[in-house]
């Protein structure tokens, strides 16, 4: 079946509790956990491809359900309407809330900041060392990879990392910031095409 023909994707929005969300997470990352072990580099970098084989469908999922766009059916081609779409239907369908855009003085650099974020509320993951440094794991590589999966597949090469903003992330990891960094030739495109110009490079 077609994913624009699924009757699913209509139905009522219902609202799901934080602590349902976090508790299906938390069990995400003890998969990760038992996967990859307890080293911190390779468990991030296993909750970013499990956010990146789920942005694809979500976004999709959020355009389905966006009622402004039933008739016209168009999507999101430039850099930041889709950033906005993200954060305003994709982020708050799955963390109840909306995240903030931001620009930066960087050209391919875009921030997605969430200052309520609440995946980590009930996580508690074993120390691997004394370190400190080691100690601590940023499982906000789930929510980066979820959106540069999102973003790759509207055909936008990007990069995304997550920093945590709080001033101590390990007893307060309330608030992330998802670092957005786009290839240059989707902003070359964008501009090419704002001009007047084609979308494709060269001639055939």
């Amino acid at each position: 079946m077609l994913a624009a023909n699924a009757d699913f994707a209509y139905l009522p929005k219902g609202k799901v509790s934080q602590a349902s969300v976090a508790h299906l997470f938390s069990e995400m990352v003890c998969y990760a956990v038992r996967r990859q072990g307890p080293d911190n580099e390779h468990l991030e970098s296993k909750l970013h491809k499990m956010g990146a084989s789920m942005g694809p469908g979500l976004l999709e999922l959020t355009y389905m359900r966006d009622t402004s766009r039933n008739m016209s059916r168009k999507r999101d081609y430039k850099v930041l309407p889709l950033l906005y779409h993200i954060a305003t239907y994709l982020w708050k369908a799955l963390f109840g809330h909306e995240a903030e855009v931001l620009t930066t003085d960087q050209e391919c650099e875009f921030y997605l900041a969430d200052k309520q974020w609440i995946l980590n509320k009930f996580i508690s993951l074993p120390p691997v060392s004394d370190d400190s440094d080691d100690n601590f794991v940023n499982c906000a590589a789930f929510a980066a990879g979820l959106i540069e999966g999102a973003i790759n597949a509207v055909g936008m090469q990007c990069k995304c990392t997550a920093a945590y903003t709080s001033e101590d992330p390990e007893t307060d990891p309330m608030a992330i910031t998802i670092i957005v960094d786009f290839d240059r030739s989707v902003i070359d495109r964008q501009k090419r095409v704002g001009a007047g110009g084609s979308a494709l490079v060269g001639t055939i």
